[in-house]
C-alpha cells in the first residue's frame, strides 16, 4: 500500500524523523504502524486500518482499481513530506452548506475562490469580521491614499455589526469609498485585524488616517499603520470644548474667539502655534486645567498646522466625510440586506 500527498508544507514541522534527503517517517504510535503478516477479516477492514494510519501519518491515500488486493510488504517511509491532519483531502471536501454557498455566491459574480475565503471567516456559522474592496476601489486606493477617514455606523444591518467604511479624496476634492468591513466588536483586536486585512488587501498604508478619539483604533494604527500619521478629527474635540470649560468661559466671547482662531488656523507654523497657545492659556489662568492640558500633549495629533506637509490634508481635518459617506449608505442600502447583496454593492 501507499499513498499521495496533495500539497507539500514544512517537513520540519509535521514529521519526526526525516531519513536521507527525500525519504520521509510518519510520526504514529507503534501500535497503529501496520506489519508483515497482519491479518484483516475483511478487504473493508483492511483499508479502514490503513487509511486512519495515513490520517494520523499526514498524507493522503487512495484505491487501486486492480480487483484483488495482497500485502507482501509494508515500508513505512516516504519520499514527500507529510502534512497536518486538517490539510488532508478528507478534511479539504466541502459540505453541501459549503457548495451552496459557492453557488449563491457566483450569481453576485464572486469568484469561488473569493467565495471560499468569505466562508472561511464564519466561525460556527457566525460572521465574525470581514473586510471587502472590489477592484475599482483598489484601483482608487492606488491612486488617492494620501488621507482617509473612516467613522464607525453602530450596528444598523441586519447582522447587527459595526460598519466601518474606508474614505478617501480623490482629485477632484469628492469623496470615494476605498474599502468597507463589518466588526462583530470594536476591540483594539478587531481593528487590528481589519487594518490588516485593508494593508493586505492595498499593499500599502495611507499617509495620513482621520478618526475620532477611540483608544482601540488608537492602538491599532499604531500596531499596524507604524509609517501613517494619525489625526483626531476637530470637530468631536471642539464639541466636547463646550462640556469641558466652565460657564464664564463660554459666556466670553472674546476667548472663545481666539481660541477658535488659533485652533483652525491651518496657515500657522507649529512654533507659532506653541507660544500663542501657552501665552491664551496663561492670560485666562488656564495653565493647570486637566482638559486643556490634555488636549495640548496631544497637539501633534489634531492641530492643522502639524499636517501641512501632506498632499489634502486641509480637506480632511474631521471625519465628516466618512459621516457623508455613512448617510448615503444607509438612504440607499436596506438594513436588511445579505452578505452577497453588501458585496455586491
Amino acid at each position: 500500500m501507499g499513498g499521495e500527498s496533495s500539497s507539500s508544507v514544512d517537513d520540519a514541522q509535521y514529521c519526526a524523523d526525516i531519513i536521507g534527503e527525500h525519504v520521509y517517517k510518519p510520526n504514529v504510535h507503534v501500535q497503529l504502524i501496520p506489519f508483515k503478516g497482519l491479518i484483516f477479516k475483511s478487504l473493508k477492514l483492511a483499508i479502514k486500518m490503513y487509511s486512519e494510519y495515513a490520517e494520523i501519518g499526514g498524507f493522503d491515500v487512495r484505491l487501486s482499481t486492480t480487483p484483488n488486493y495482497k500485502a507482501f510488504q509494508f515500508d513505512e517511509f516516504h519520499n514527500h513530506p507529510l502534512e497536518k491532519k486538517s490539510d488532508l483531502k478528507k478534511a479539504r471536501q466541502m459540505s453541501y452548506s459549503e457548495k451552496e454557498f459557492i453557488v449563491q455566491a457566483s450569481t453576485s459574480k464572486i469568484c469561488p475562490t473569493m467565495a471560499h475565503k468569505l466562508r472561511e471567516s464564519l466561525r460556527d456559522d457566525v460572521l465574525d469580521c470581514m473586510f471587502w474592496a472590489d477592484e475599482m476601489e483598489k484601483a482608487y486606493y492606488a491612486e488617492f491614499s494620501d488621507v482617509i477617514s473612516f467613522d464607525v455606523t453602530f450596528r444598523t444591518n441586519k447582522y447587527r455589526m459595526v460598519f466601518v467604511p474606508f474614505t478617501a479624496i480623490e482629485h477632484h476634492k469628492k469623496s470615494i469609498t476605498v474599502g468597507a468591513g463589518l466588526l462583530s466588536n470594536e476591540s483594539m483586536e478587531s481593528y487590528s485585524w481589519l487594518f490588516k486585512a485593508f494593508l493586505k488587501t492595498h499593499k500599502k498604508e495611507p499617509t495620513l488616517v482621520s478618526t475620532d478619539q477611540d483608544t482601540s483604533i488608537k492602538q491599532a494604527i499604531e500596531n499596524v499603520f507604524a509609517n501613517s500619521k494619525h489625526r483626531l478629527c476637530m470637530w468631536h474635540i471642539m464639541k466636547k470644548f463646550k462640556n469641558k470649560i466652565s460657564d464664564d468661559f463660554l459666556t466670553n466671547t472674546d476667548f472663545r474667539k481666539r481660541f477658535s482662531k488659533l485652533v483652525w488656523d491651518v496657515n500657522m507654523k507649529p512654533d507659532v502655534f506653541e507660544v500663542k497657545w501657552g501665552l491664551l492659556m496663561k492670560e485666562f489662568n488656564l495653565e493647570d486645567t486637566r482638559w486643556f492640558k490634555d488636549m495640548f500633549t496631544k497637539h501633534h495629533s489634531w492641530i492643522p498646522g502639524y499636517f501641512n506637509d501632506i498632499a489634502m490634508c486641509g480637506l480632511m481635518k474631521t471625519v465628516s466625510r466618512s459621516e457623508s459617506m455613512n448617510s448615503f449608505f444607509n438612504t440607499y442600502s436596506e438594513s436588511g440586506n445579505s452578505l452577497l447583496l453588501y458585496v455586491q454593492c
